[in-house]
Parts: C-alpha cells; structure tokens; sequence
C-alpha cells in the first residue's frame, strides 16, 4: 500500500482541524434553512460542500450548535439572527474538526461557547511539542462527560462519546423535540470516517453509532453534519454497512491484500451509493487499513512529532536538518507523507512564524516535487510573508503541476496575473 492512499482520509480529516486550510471567498459562500419544529432550525453552510448546524430559537434567546466554515461565519450569524430575537446567547461544538468551528470566530463577542475539553485544546493549536496559543472563538466552558443546558423551554443534554471520530464527539439531544444532533459521529449515506492519526479509532466510531442508537427514542430525528436526517432504522442501516464492509476490508489485508488491490478488485462495488459522499471507496479504504496498522502495533508516528521538539529545544533549522537525517536513517520509522509536512507548516503559520513555515514547506517541495498542492502552501506562506514576486513564482508552479487548482488561479487573479494569461 502506498503512503497516497494510506494517508487520504488523513488529509481529508486532519488538514483543516485549526483552520488549516487556503484562502476563501466569502461571496461564494450560502446559506439554506430548514425548519425542523416551531424553534428548531438546521442551516446548512454551503461553500462548495456543506456542512450541517442547527439553531435553538425561543424566548432565551438562539443556541447555535456548530458554526460552520470560516467563509460562511459571517453569513450564518446574520441569518440566524432573522430567526428569532437577535440574541446568540450559547454555541455549542460538537467535535474539533475546523468545517464545524471555523466559524467561533463570529459568535465570540456576544456568545459563551461551550464543548467537550478536547476541542478547546485543539481549537487554540496544540500539536505535539507545540502549545496552544489563543485564537478568537475558543470554546470558554468545556465538560469532560455530560452537562444539561435548561433553554428555550427545553432540557438540552450534551452527551461525550470518546475516542470514536474525534477523542471529543458531542450529541446535543434536545429532549422535548426529540432532535440530536450528532456532529460527524454518523457520515449519512456515506461510509464512517474516523481521526485516527489523533486518537480516534473506527471500531470505537462504530460502537458509538450502537450507543447513539440505545441512548435516545426510537422516535428520534438525528440531524448529522454533512448529509441528510436520519432516522433510528437509518443509523441500523448505516451501522450494518460499516461493520460489514471494515470487516470485508480488513480480511484482505490480513491475506497480504494492498489497498490498490482492493480498490481494483470491485470488493465495495455493492455499496457503491455509499462512497458518494464525505468518504470514498479509497478513502474508507485507507481508514480500515490506518484502524488495521493501529490494532497490530504498526501504526506510524507522524514525522511532526520529533520536529515540533526540535523547533521547541533549538529552532527551525534543527528542525530541517532532523528531518533530513531521519528520513536518510530512518525511512520505515516515521510517516513522511506529504501532507505531514503541511500540515506542520500551517500550524507555524496560524502561529505567525511566517520564515519558520516557508523553511517547512520548502522541504515539502523538495520531498514531493511533482504535487501542485506543496507549491500552493508554499506560495500562501510567501503571501502572508508580503512577498508577491514569490508567491506569484509558487502559484504558477502549482497550476504547472495541477492544472485543476482553482485556488491557485483565484490568487493569481488576486495578485493581476488573471485566469485567461495562466
């Protein structure tokens, strides 16, 4: 299996938990609302994809549950507020994955936001040896197990379910509605994903879905994060088709399969209406075979974290030259995929160590000549360094090697090198 693969639903999950990700244009971000019962609303934040919130609307005030995208933000907090009184009093988090947290930004000056403790953590950076730092919209209340809210009329139950997609998953039952929203602990219509490179494990994902199931009335409506409403038979469904295909999948590679062998052999073709969504075939894939590599001892260590103790003890250049002597020595130790350095990069970014993160990216150009996407990241950081000639050379690099790369021609526009000239 080829370190691609094996990484997709890593990069997919982990690149944006902190914001990680690249410029957005908040004019192409929209907004739908759909009414649920007299005060419960869902609003979809759509910016090419969409993610799920869900909005508490009554004498109280608004309680927001998820806030979306960080180009949508803005949006969402203008058009929840036609809702009702105006008022956004409480914002609750459901997991640390930056499409549904993005947007605290928004909320921080006139809400409490609250979530598991795992997601302040995570919100405000921590990433190995590197500590947190604070950032605008970081969960103020946090809860290791279980809190009630009284709100609106209604007892709200926040509900911990560790170490399945996330080490801090939320469900947000609200009692007298009968709605629980569940965050990305369900994928609907979709195979389930899980954050393993962080702590999740997909048997535990599983098993949650089977909790989530027993904890609440079978009358209940579970509002997901990215697809559509399920019911109690939907998540039945849905748990039957990733028991069944982890185990199909895992089999394979105890038979010495590679994932490209399995792709190729048609093995999911059954289900081929659940690989439409977040996850793909590939994608899921990969997830059983990171789950496989962690339940036989096997699972690599990321490279970032030796390097974010040598940016800590002695600074970058410590930090580039550990890398090179590790992956010289010891190549099979460590997990140097692409997406490990670039991630990596973005945090040093978010910390405003603009040198230190184009000294990490450029070792991400040199590692994976040929990905338009290190060019890209290279290019962003020279942006926010003030350096255009620079950024204007890596974005023209990127469309070189990836042509498709729209965020790159948008830049180009930005800096006068239009669209119809690249």
């Amino acid at each position: 299996m080829t370190r691609k693969i094996a990484s997709a639903l890593f990069i997919m999950l982990i690149f944006s938990v902190l914001g990680l990700s690249q410029e957005y244009n908040p004019s192409e971000a929209k907004l739908k609302v759909i009414k649920l019962t007299d005060k419960i609303y869902k609003l979809q934040c759509v910016s090419g994809t969409y993610v799920n919130t869900l909005a508490s609307v009554g004498k109280d005030g608004i309680l927001l549950v998820d806030t979306g995208y960080p180009q949508t933000g803005d949006l969402l907090k203008r058009e929840v507020k036609k809702l009702g009184n105006g008022k956004i009093r409480i914002v609750v988090n459901t997991h640390e994955h930056s499409d549904h947290i993005s947007g605290n930004v928004e909320f921080a000056d006139e809400a409490v936001i609250i979530a598991h403790e795992r997601v302040r953590r995570a919100y405000g950076g921590e990433y190995f040896a590197l500590k947190a730092f604070h950032r605008p919209g970081i969960p103020q209340v946090v809860f290791k197990s279980n809190l009630t809210i009284f709100y609106n009329g209604e007892e709200i139950w926040l509900k911990h379910y560790p170490g399945g997609h996330t080490l801090g998953d939320i469900a947000v039952y609200f009692t007298k509605s009968k709605i629980a929203f569940v965050g990305d602990m369900v994928f609907a219509d979709c195979f389930p994903g899980a954050d393993i490179a962080r702590g999740g494990d997909l048997k535990l994902c599983l098993e949650n879905v089977q909790k989530i199931i027993d904890d609440y009335p079978k009358d209940t409506i579970f509002v997901n994060g990215h697809g559509p409403d399920y019911s109690t038979e939907d998540l039945k469904e849905y748990l039957g088709v990733g028991r069944t295909t982890q185990r199909l999948i895992e089999d394979k590679f105890k038979k010495g399969k590679t994932a490209e062998e399995i792709l190729k052999s048609g093995l999911l073709v059954r289900w081929k209406k659940w690989s439409e969504g977040v996850v793909s075939n590939e994608e899921w894939i990969a997830c059983v075979y990171q789950q496989y590599l962690k339940d036989s001892g096997r699972l690599e260590t990321s490279v970032c974290k030796p390097l974010t103790e040598a940016i800590v003890k002695g600074g970058i250049k410590n930090a580039v030259q550990l890398y090179k002597q590790l992956r010289q020595d010891e190549p099979d130790k460590y997990n140097f995929a692409e997406d490990q350095l670039n991630i990596l990069g973005y945090q040093l970014l978010n910390r405003n160590t603009v040198k230190a993160a184009i000294e990490i990216f450029k070792l991400n150009v040199e590692a994976y000549p040929e990905s338009g996407n290190v060019y890209d990241s290279l290019a962003e950081a020279y942006m926010k360094e003030g350096n255009k000639e620079m950024a204007i050379k890596f974005y023209l690099k990127s469309l070189e090697k990836d042509p498709n790369n729209e965020n790159a021609r948008g830049m180009l526009n930005q800096l006068g090198i239009k669209k119809d000239n690249v």
